[in-house]
């Protein structure tokens, strides 16, 4: 019998603009991709296609403990963007044991959507969150770039292949 091979991506760590904040972090709830689609109807079919047409608003969220000032200045500001890093590790195991740990590593750029002061309670830690608008997002897995859009220069890869760009080309983006 052939052992069974299973996954896990433990913990991570929150870079902004190349500085790590390791301790301050509690949680990031990083953009899922909204893919836009249009409904296409015609004469003779015998239902409704939905069709791509493009990637709807992307926004990540950071749950702190409490960022130290640098991270508060940079998450603050509405127009000037940030770049964000979260790295973990992804802990490959064969039957119960660990036979490699791979990098997870995504890459966003993006703009302060709010910038929280923080709720406190006593004896418990600070409610503090930071909502980010995202132009650009890169998810690398093992070296192996999975995905990566960049809006403003109508980028969508998966796999490494861009896929708008037959799209720019036709645009004479190109």
């Amino acid at each position: 019998m052939a052992a069974i091979t299973i996954t896990r991506v433990q913990d991570a760590n929150v870079y902004i603009n190349g500085t790590s904040t390791h301790g301050q972090a509690q949680e990031v709830s990083l953009p899922e991709i909204p893919w836009t689609k249009v409904d296409y109807k015609a004469l003779g079919m015998i239902g409704v296609m939905k069709l791509f047409h493009g990637v709807d608003a992307l926004e990540a969220t950071i749950k702190w403990n409490y960022p130290d000032n640098d991270v508060q200045v940079a998450c603050a500001n509405p127009i000037a963007a940030v770049d964000l890093m979260v790295r973990s590790n992804k802990v490959v195991y064969t039957g119960s044991d660990v036979t490699d740990n791979q990098p997870v590593v995504v890459m966003l750029k993006g703009t302060s959507a709010n910038h929280s002061t923080g709720s406190y309670k006593a004896k418990e830690d600070t409610d503090l969150s930071t909502k980010l608008d995202i132009t650009y997002l890169k998810q690398t897995v093992n070296g192996r770039d999975i995905l990566e859009i960049d809006i403003p220069n109508n980028i969508i890869r998966i796999d490494g292949v861009d896929i708008m760009l037959k799209y720019k080309q036709n645009l004479g983006l190109a």
